[in-house]
């Protein structure tokens, strides 16, 4: 059926003469907040079950508050007091190391499953003010029924499929945040007991890389509970690579538990958390800042895009002939302005005497975007006044500093990568001809 549009002013008059109409528009809307509810609330609507707290409320909190209110609930219905939260102090987080950066071909992932749920399971780590002995049973029973929940959703179809996988999804947050609780400000944490667990599972990635190493595997990162790494020339098929990940988890303690956890052909390694990974399928992941971020201008954002698939491709000659081009482009004014934008959102810091945006920030409302430029008095411009008055070198500079972000990936990156006045002098030299 054909969509409804009504503006709200027509709806008194249009009720008054065709409430049909209205009827139907109305009931489109239903229907539309009913679909978005089946893709966003699934979570949140079976956590409503389990979790003394409204829908509204369970869809905005943080997952630690839904923590804190199953041990408030335990404790209140055994007529128990509630202890007071700890102060809070620093503590170990996560290990991760990169060990190659570099284009690496043949890259297999291995992960411990649910690492620190099952490193406090396994080694018996709860709150020291859990008198009651409540948090270890709630997360081992939580932990099996998301278990049952996955069997469940895996040999159903359809609507009981969703159902299933909606539930261990539930389950699966409130797992994960058991650990993040112990070193928040509730009223059960502990940090000595989140210290503990992050230093055992620090032990654990660092037993798994020294394994893969010992077995001819080359780590190239290791990351909170898993590890890339290119196995051995004899390892080849994916059945290979998981007997391989098997043989490497067999030295970990009883429940805790390796697994194969992805395949990809080609891995480019920048710095810690920040890669993009190529499946033999041609499908992408990217992680970090340094890859994708939508603060940055358009131009920079088409480079690095470029460049990737170049790397990928394992043509790094071309980044570099690309980086020229861009450059000469950009100081001869070929590039349009609307690339060399960027979006910036009006807060109430941007009215304050110092900030960049401070003479434009007056024009608009507090959460507004505008489009801006850098000029050549290095004050910032709006994208609909432009005046041929950009900034044309500070954007050559914006293009090296994007070059820089590939930096690890480039054994000769002075060579191939001009520093900005070089590839200025070299444009406002005169023609011999």
């Amino acid at each position: 059926e054909e969509r409804i549009y009504l503006e709200r002013e027509q709806i008194p008059h249009l009720w008054r003469t065709d409430p049909d109409t209205v009827r139907q528009y109305c009931l489109q809307d239903v229907r539309e907040t009913r679909r978005l509810a089946e893709l966003v609330l699934p979570t949140e609507f079976y956590q409503c079950q389990m979790i003394p707290d409204t829908l509204q409320n369970l869809a905005t909190i943080g997952t630690g508050e839904k923590a804190n209110l199953l041990f408030v609930r335990a404790y209140l219905m055994k007529g128990h007091a509630i202890p007071l939260p700890e102060p809070a102090r620093e503590y170990p987080g996560g290990y991760t190391e990169v060990r190659m950066v570099g284009r690496i071909e043949r890259v297999v992932k291995a992960d411990v499953e649910s690492l620190y749920p099952s490193v406090m399971l396994q080694f018996h780590i709860k709150p020291k003010v859990d008198t009651l002995n409540v948090f270890l049973p709630m997360l081992a029973e939580l932990r099996q029924r998301r278990l049952d929940a996955k069997n469940r959703a895996r040999q159903t179809q359809g609507l009981e499929a969703a159902y299933w996988d909606g539930l261990q999804g539930s389950f699966k947050i409130l797992i994960n945040s058991m650990y993040g609780y112990l070193g928040a400000p509730f009223h059960f944490n502990d940090y000595d007991a989140a210290e503990k667990v992050t230093i055992t599972g620090q032990d654990i990635v660092k037993q798994i890389a020294q394994q893969i190493e010992a077995l001819g595997g080359r780590v190239i990162e290791i990351d909170t509970d898993g590890v890339y790494f290119q196995p051995p020339p004899e390892v080849q098929t994916e059945a290979e690579e998981r007997a391989f990940v098997e043989q490497v988890g067999s030295i970990l303690p009883e429940g805790i538990r390796l697994v194969h956890d992805g395949r990809y052909a080609v891995m480019l390694s920048l710095k810690t958390k920040n890669y993009v990974l190529q499946g033999y399928d041609g499908k992408r992941i990217f992680k970090g800042a340094s890859l994708r971020s939508r603060a940055d201008e358009r131009f920079g954002r088409e480079f690095i895009a470029r460049a990737i698939e170049w790397l990928l491709e394992g043509k790094p000659e071309a980044v570099a002939q690309e980086y020229r081009r861009l450059a000469f482009a950009i100081l001869n004014g070929e590039v349009p302005i609307e690339d060399l934008c960027r979006r910036e959102r009006i807060t109430e810091k941007s009215r304050l005497p110092h900030h960049p945006l401070r003479h434009l920030a007056q024009r608009f409302q507090i959460g507004d975007y505008i489009m801006v430029y850098r000029k050549h008095d290095g004050t910032l411009g709006l994208l609909e006044e432009y005046a041929n008055d950009a900034d044309l070198e500070h954007y050559v500079e914006k293009l090296y500093k994007f070059a820089q972000r590939l930096e690890p990936l480039f054994p000769n990156f002075d060579e191939a990568f001009p520093k900005p006045q070089v590839l200025i002098q070299s444009a406002n030299q005169p023609s011999l001809f």
